[in-house]
């Protein structure tokens, strides 16, 4: 059977890369803070734009429930 192409190909694999490139240097065992800053900085060098920490609304049935932060995007 045929494989279905990435529609954003280059983009996936630029993200899985930085990911794997953050793991292999630093290894297991830290705390979130450090991957998530190492993370930034690979996506950084990769010609990502990154925001941290974005407030987003969460709605349901058109009403404003409450609103979370994306840890990054």
């Amino acid at each position: 059977m045929p494989q279905a192409e990435l529609i954003h190909k280059d983009l996936t694999d630029s993200v899985i890369g930085a990911f794997y490139k953050v793991y292999n240097g630093l290894g297991f065992g830290f705390l979130e803070n450090a991957y998530s800053l190492a993370m930034e900085r690979e996506l950084i060098k990769r010609g990502h734009t990154i925001v941290r920490e974005l407030p987003v609304k969460i709605r349901f049935e058109g009403e404003t429930l409450c609103c979370h932060r994306i840890d990054m995007l």
